[in-house]
This record gives C-alpha cells, sequence and structure tokens, in this order.
C-alpha cells in the first residue's frame, strides 16, 4: 500500500516511485513460498473514463515494462514533450489485470502505480485488490476523528477554516467519495483473511467505498463542515472563513480574482512595507494549484459497486463484524463531521482543545472585520459608480442635444 499520492509529482518520479515499487514488491513476493496472502492496494479514481466502477479486471494494452523503459532511457525533456500523449494513451488502463507480467495503473492523472497479476504468483499465493475512494479522518479508532495528513478533503477543510480557500469549483449536487481511515484498515484485514482461507486461485477486487449506501453531496458537506468549523474555529487563521461551492467555471474565475489572488498580493505589499517577510502570494498560489488538480474530481460523478466489500461484511462472525467495523451505512454525517473538524484541529493542527475560547473570541474580531471591509467595500463601489454618473450626466446631456 506504500505510493506516493500527490497529483502533482512529475512523471519520472511518479513511475520510479509507485511503478517500480511495486514491481520489486511482486518480485520480493515470488520468493515467499510460504506467503497466503497478497493484497494490493490502489485508488478507487484510476479508471476516470468509466461513469460505473465494477469489482473487476480492466484490460489495457500498456505494459508497465515499455514505460519503465521509457523512464529509464528517455530524458526529462523528452518525457514532458510525450507526457500528454502518453497519460492520453493511459486513461484506458485501470486497476490490475490478470496478465502475468505486471500493468501500469494511473492514480489520477498523473499518478501511476502496478498491479501484479495472478500469473506472477502462480499458485503459491492468492490476490485480492482493494480500491479506496479518498481516505479521511477515523469515525472511532483509534480515535473519533484522527488524521495526521493534509490529503483529500483534510486540506480544503484547513484551507477553508483558515480563510485561505474562499471558492471552490464544484458540483454541489454531487456526492463526495469518501471512507473514514479505521474502516478502510478493517477493509484490508478482512480481505487478508478472507484470501488466507478462501484460496481462490482468481484474484479478487473490491471497492471500499460508501458513495451508495450512505450518500453525503458535496453541499451538504460543505454546509455541515461550515458550521462545526465556526463553532470550533482553528488556531492562528489568515481570515474569517467564507465563500461558497460554485460549478461555474466563470464565476468561480472572478472569484479565485478577487477573493484569493489579489488580496494575497495587497496583504505581502503591506507586509513588505512594515519590513516582513511576504508569504500569501506563495500560498495562495500553492492553493490554487491544488484546487485545479481537484477540481477534476468535484466537477464529476462516479458510482462504484461494492457487493464484494457488502458481502465480504456478512461473511464475518458477529464479533468480527463488531471489531472490524466497515458499515458506512452506520455513519451519521453531522457528528462524524463534527469529529473530523475537531480530530484535525487537535491531531494534525495540533491545537489543544484549551485553545478553543482563545480561537473563538478571535473568530468573533475576525467576523467583525470582515462585515467591517465587506460595508467599505460596497461604499467604494457605490461612490466609484455615483461619480461616474455624475461626471457623466454633462456628456449625456451634450449627446442628447446634439440629436436634437
Amino acid at each position: 500500500m506504500a505510493a506516493n499520492v500527490k497529483f502533482d509529482l512529475s512523471l519520472k518520479n511518479a513511475v520510479k516511485t509507485n511503478t517500480v515499487g511495486t514491481v520489486n514488491i511482486v518480485a520480493l513476493a515470488k520468493q515467499m513460498s510460504l506467503l497466503e496472502s497478497f493484497i494490493h492496494i490502489s485508488t478507487s479514481f484510476c479508471q476516470c473514463g468509466e461513469s460505473v466502477l465494477e469489482e473487476h479486471a480492466y484490460q489495457t494494452n500498456v505494459s508497465a515494462e515499455v514505460v519503465i523503459h521509457m523512464i529509464n532511457t528517455m530524458t526529462d525533456q523528452a518525457l514532458e514533450a510525450i507526457k500528454s500523449q502518453l497519460l492520453d494513451e493511459l486513461q484506458s488502463i485501470d486497476r490490475m489485470t490478470p496478465l502475468p507480467a505486471p500493468i501500469i495503473n494511473p492514480v489520477g492523472p498523473f499518478i501511476l502505480s502496478t498491479q501484479p497479476g495472478t500469473g506472477s504468483f502462480q499458485d503459491a499465493t492468492t490476490e485480492k485488490q482493494i480500491h479506496f475512494n479518498s481516505m479521511v479522518a477515523s469515525w472511532k479508532e483509534p480515535v473519533p476523528g484522527w488524521v495526521d495528513n493534509m490529503n483529500g478533503p483534510t486540506g480544503l477543510i484547513i484551507g477553508a477554516g483558515k480563510g485561505v480557500i474562499r471558492s471552490m469549483l464544484c458540483n454541489a449536487n454531487y456526492l463526495t467519495d469518501i471512507i473514514p481511515c479505521d474502516m478502510a484498515v478493517n477493509a484490508v484485514i478482512a480481505a487478508a483473511w478472507q484470501v488466507g482461507t478462501k484460496k481462490s486461485i482468481k484474484p479478487i477486487f473490491l471497492n471500499a467505498t460508501a458513495n451508495q449506501e450512505n450518500p453525503i453531496s458535496w453541499g451538504d458537506a460543505l454546509e455541515i463542515g461550515k458550521e462545526h468549523v465556526l463553532a470550533n474555529p482553528f488556531s492562528r487563521p489568515l481570515w474569517y472563513p467564507g465563500g461558497r461551492l460554485t460549478s461555474s467555471k466563470i464565476l468561480h474565475w472572478f472569484a479565485v480574482l478577487w477573493l484569493h489572488t489579489i488580496p494575497a498580493y495587497l496583504l505581502d505589499i503591506l507586509l513588505i512595507i512594515t519590513g516582513n517577510k511576504p508569504f500569501m502570494v506563495r500560498i495562495q498560489s500553492r492553493v490554487n494549484i491544488g484546487l485545479e488538480l481537484l477540481q477534476y474530481y468535484t466537477m464529476k460523478q462516479w458510482i462504484f459497486r461494492n457487493d464484494n466489500l457488502r458481502d465480504l461484511h456478512h461473511r464475518l462472525c458477529p464479533s468480527d463484524r463488531e471489531t472490524f467495523f466497515m458499515d458506512t451505512k452506520l455513519i451519521s454525517w453531522n457528528e462524524y463531521l463534527l469529529a473530523y473538524i475537531l480530530g484535525t484541529r487537535q491531531y494534525y493542527l495540533k491545537d489543544d482543545p484549551s485553545t478553543l475560547p482563545r480561537a473563538r473570541r478571535i473568530f468573533m474580531y475576525l467576523y467583525f472585520a470582515d462585515c467591517l471591509l465587506k460595508i467599505a467595500f460596497g461604499v467604494l463601489v457605490s461612490w466609484i459608480m455615483y461619480t461616474w454618473i455624475i461626471s457623466a450626466k454633462p456628456i449625456i446631456a451634450t449627446l442628447v442635444e446634439t440629436n436634437d
């Protein structure tokens, strides 16, 4: 399951890390004559051209050997020149294909990883492939809301909660594709048990997803999350949280310009004048790059079939079903998102719960400052329009007299 999940890796680094790394693990597994179970974990977003993702292999004509050879023999400049063409060819490549040779698997638009074929293991091992949506904070274990990275929605929560992200290109009616990390871990453990006891000679595919049994839309998640962030603010915010989702690229462009870019330059200019080091333009540049990468996933809708996950859950005995919980229907999104916000605050941002009263006071000050800024901006716009109308009256009168 080790892979680099950054979406902006260079093609060479992505292949060397994810593809070659998996090939090496396959080579190691071939030497383990007593190996009973081999589980490979991937992302669900690896066959983005399909609207419905089934739990089976998707064939491809591109082999890992070909791509690895290109990476090892071509210069960085040459790879950049053909990257778009190569990625277009890889769009049809999905999950592990049961062929003797490994194949290459795109994880997102730029990240690649291989999936080993069952022929590589002959009869010595049985194999299972698990695909996850975006893994997010834990539901129960080790504690509710535990999270230790900024991947996926966690980065959005932090950026929006600190007032940095104020617009996001997203269809609010589309369903989010997330699963708590502890449920994902439980699915892995149960899958290893299934493989070790079932002794299937064919690979088993499992989608560990939640969007069908217990759906929540981007819009609902945003509203619930915003409510909890305002009630439990992060420490050291840059501004009072605000903004909204939009599916209009034009509105999003204007929002980024007025709410992200221009304020960042103004603040950096103020910092330079006061003798401080500017940082906001750099931060906003990174934020905008991240939003551009994520909008591919927030502007599309996929349906993930997970019959195998449900079957695996029902195969467990009652006590194991309770220990290795993976039933997403039990999640209350309101309670979960509250734990997610508090967990992000405490475990990733290292904001002790004792800092909440002070953070709430700061949020109150920022709220009034945000209101005053909006009023001032409204007055400025009104004054500019009034001045323009007054100055234009003589010109309009002259034109009218000339026409008469």
